[in-house]
């Protein structure tokens, strides 16, 4: 119910309780689900970024995350020097040495 209740599929969720409860309880569950949906909308609403920052754990954990993925993006790059240096000295490797260049 509150899958469909938040994709706006009210009247598919109904259908499907219908199957599961009488009708009596259905009416019951169907305010239920309907009072504690719009209580999570509320909360939903109310949440602002500074709320996530406030716990001292969270902002370690986004830290260290932070850190971990510059350390990853560096070691990327690093990574994509030495391949492209690699391969800029086997192409050089491929022709005649300067020397015997000048030598001609």
């Amino acid at each position: 119910m509150i899958f469909l209740d938040t994709q706006n599929r009210e009247n598919e969720a109904i259908i499907v309780l219908g199957k599961i409860y009488d009708f009596d309880r259905l009416e019951d569950e169907v305010a239920l689900l309907t009072a504690q949906s719009e209580q999570d909308r509320q909360k939903r609403a109310d949440v602002r970024y500074g709320h996530v920052f406030k716990s001292k754990e969270i902002r370690l954990a986004f830290l260290a995350g932070a850190g971990l993925q510059v350390k990853v993006n560096s070691e990327i790059l690093l990574l994509q020097n030495i391949t492209f240096l690699v391969l800029k000295l086997v192409r050089l490797r491929r022709h005649k040495p300067f020397s015997t260049h000048l030598i001609q």
